[in-house]
């Protein structure tokens, strides 16, 4: 079966536990950090001034659209592989209860080396590149931890995209009348 969609599968049952349980564990570990305190604080505060903010709104509103067209692309290409009599609204959930357990933890994780290592939590998408290497850093086996880490991340950064590339391929197949 590896062929088709079929490897996307097999590697993401390998690589994805192991990079979850890096997450559960890099959480684990940073709630022993200094920072993780005011981190925790900052993350699960609720600031109604910041939430009735029109930018705000307009940034999550960005952040749901750009989800949701990867999302449906996605949505539709695996739906034209789901066999029949899945439970479509078991699956749906068992994702959503996933995506949200993975965010929180990814939350849980990322905060406290932020505030422990001084870094300023609006920084963004580059906390993976600046926070984690100042913590693996000081880690008993830091560098294998790293690379093992980014390895995992790369990983799972790769499934997504190979999935996205599924999306762009179908419809060439199909048309082209090629296997799979």
């Amino acid at each position: 079966m590896w062929n088709g969609i079929g490897y996307i599968e097999k590697i993401s049952l390998i690589m994805l536990p192991l990079l979850m349980v890096g997450v559960g564990g890099m959480a684990i570990y940073s709630q022993t950090l200094d920072g993780a305190g005011q981190a925790n604080d900052f993350y699960f505060s609720f600031d109604s001034d910041i939430f009735f903010r029109l930018q705000t709104w307009r940034m999550a509103a960005g952040q749901a659209f750009y989800s949701l067209s990867i999302g449906l692309a996605l949505l539709i290409t695996y739906g034209s592989y789901t066999p029949r009599g899945v439970n479509i609204v078991g699956s749906s959930m068992a994702v959503i209860a996933t995506n949200s357990f993975v965010s929180v933890m990814a939350g849980l994780m990322v905060f406290p080396i932020v505030f422990t290592s001084g870094i300023v939590p609006e920084t963004g998408k580059q906390l993976s590149f600046t926070a984690f290497p100042a913590v693996f850093g000081e880690l008993t086996g830091g560098k294998a931890i790293s690379i093992v880490f980014f390895v995992l991340l790369f990983l799972a950064a790769l499934t997504s995209c190979t999935g996205r590339l599924a999306v762009v391929l179908a419809p060439i197949r199909d048309e082209l009348k090629l296997p799979r």
